[in-house]
């Protein structure tokens, strides 16, 4: 096994194969412009949830002032970035989900991710005493940094798994659930996915 950051799980052909990923993501984020695909990162553990329970809600600040909670999209690269910050022994292999974004949209309601927004500006924060103007909305923090929430969205249509191995991560998230003596039948989950790996609409 390598070591290499949150990557560390991976052999040297797992790691070649992702970094292949990361040079095409750029090239994805371009297909389709009239319906951009959005993108979100997890894990091996985190697919076996979304595709059994839906999105789980993480902690947002809500644009009118307060918390919320919701599901974190992005670019490709800034939902790369958090499938190999959460990787690891534990967690398994990092994935990358793409959706188009209308799909996104529908699922609940976009606002900016302000956490985001906080971090990628903590640096001036620090130096000056004060940040930049937040995002004037959710696709003006996409566009500048690379990140939105959408409130609701536990269920997203057309969602599909970016491969970056052979046969995707369906089969090791299914033997990660034997393992852990989760099931002990072919998940239910893995019923609502195509032969690509992407799921139904219904899902």
């Amino acid at each position: 096994m390598l070591v290499v950051g949150g990557t560390q799980i991976m052999t040297e052909d797992q790691l070649e194969a992702w970094e292949v990923l990361k040079r095409d993501a750029s090239v994805m984020e371009e297909e389709g412009t009239s319906d951009p695909w959005v993108f979100h990162g997890t894990t091996e553990d985190g697919l076996v949830g979304i595709l059994r329970d839906g999105f789980r809600q993480s902690y947002a600040i809500s644009p009118e002032g307060g918390s919320s909670s919701g599901v974190h999209w992005g670019d490709a690269r800034t939902a790369i970035y958090f499938a190999e910050s959460r990787a690891g022994p534990e967690t398994g292999l990092p994935i990358l989900l793409r959706a188009r974004l209308s799909d996104v949209l529908a699922s609940g309601r976009a606002i900016p991710d302000l956490f985001m927004w906080q971090y990628a500006t903590d640096d001036e924060h620090t130096r000056s005493g004060t940040r930049p103007r937040p995002p004037k909305g959710w696709k003006d923090c996409l566009d500048t940094y690379g990140a939105f929430v959408v409130e609701g969205g536990t269920h997203v249509r057309r969602l599909e798994e970016v491969r970056w191995l052979p046969d995707g991560h369906v089969r090791e998230a299914e033997d990660a659930l034997w393992r852990r003596g989760i099931a002990n039948k072919h998940p239910e989950w893995a019923e609502g996915l195509d032969d690509q790996g992407a799921a139904h609409p219904g899902m």
